[in-house]
């Protein structure tokens, strides 16, 4: 909705500069509470606009997106899938006295 809807709007306002104000007022709206990592989120949020406002597809921003938040699902499912730490001990204790 916000680059599908928002950012057509925009572009009819502010032009070729709409993607900026877009992506600034987004990190604004959305992002302006994660305090810690706000600066560092600044490039992505201008990248994902640009993109779809020179692509004219809201697919491409959405693989920016998918593929910048990648490395923490990857990290997220392999802490879940992990044994826990006391059957690895448990099994190499296992191991060691067979």
């Amino acid at each position: 909705m916000w680059r599908g809807y928002i950012l057509p709007l925009q572009i009819d306002s502010f032009g070729i500069y709409a993607w900026i104000i877009n992506g600034l007022f987004w990190a604004w709206i959305v992002h302006a509470c994660l305090k810690w990592h706000f600066i560092g989120m600044i490039p992505g949020m201008l990248i994902a606009p640009w993109i779809a406002q020179h692509t004219g597809s809201t697919w491409a921003s959405f693989a920016v997106h998918a593929i910048g938040n990648s490395p923490l699902w990857i990290i997220l499912i392999l802490g879940i899938l992990k044994p826990p730490l006391d059957d690895e001990i448990k099994l190499r204790i296992k191991e060691l006295n067979a």
